[in-house]
């Protein structure tokens, strides 16, 4: 947890946790819920909170045998523009983050996972929810055919690409991209760094 990283700055030892005192879900879809909550502060002020209530959600970096990372790309209709990903998307009820991770690398890339290497956790946008991304490298072979989501409410249009880590790594710098991409990125730098993992 971050928080047993923290533990050493004086400045966070009295802060507190806040009291949530009523909450409400205002949205309920499928790929969306909503909540709003009165909650108390530290210093019990009492205020409206409303946020995403997510399940939890997978982010992998595809390796091939040739070392390439797999990126995709695809049109993302809030920000009107395409972007440069890593295959990611929620868990299903009751599914683990692993078989979440192969899932959605051989729908959206047509690659079939090896091996698994966990690079860590993180959270995508906690002040608007509360959704935990778990991180993970993908050693891909045997390409085969995408399986992409064109009903229940979702529309995916994905191109893929193959680049070298560092030509990964520069691009990302270039694309419009969202932060969960270069966050992978970095974990996985960092472990190959440490001697964890190659590529």
């Amino acid at each position: 947890m971050i928080s047993n990283h923290l533990s050493d700055f004086s400045q966070l030892k009295n802060m507190k946790k806040w009291k949530t005192l009523d909450s409400k879900l205002v949205l309920d879809e499928k790929f969306m819920k909503v909540k709003k909550e009165r909650v108390k502060t530290s210093d019990g002020t009492e205020i409206s909170w409303i946020y995403i209530d997510s399940k939890d959600a997978v982010a992998v970096v595809p390796v091939t045998p040739e070392g390439k990372v797999i990126a995709i790309r695809q049109y993302r209709h809030t920000i009107r523009d395409f972007a440069l990903e890593v295959p990611a998307g929620l868990t299903a009820p009751g599914e683990r983050p692993e078989h979440c991770a192969r899932r959605e690398v051989s729908e959206e890339t047509g690659y079939k996972t090896d091996e698994l290497v966990k690079l860590g956790e993180l959270y995508e946008a906690y002040s608007q929810n509360n959704r935990k991304m778990h991180v993970f490298l993908a050693r891909v072979s045997s390409k085969g055919k995408k399986n992409l989501d064109r009903g229940g409410g979702l529309f995916e249009e994905i191109e893929t690409v193959e680049m070298p880590f560092e030509k990964i790594l520069s691009e990302i710098t270039r694309s419009t991209t969202s932060a969960i991409f270069p966050a992978a990125l970095f974990m996985l730098k960092q472990r190959i760094e440490e001697g964890e993992v190659g590529i």
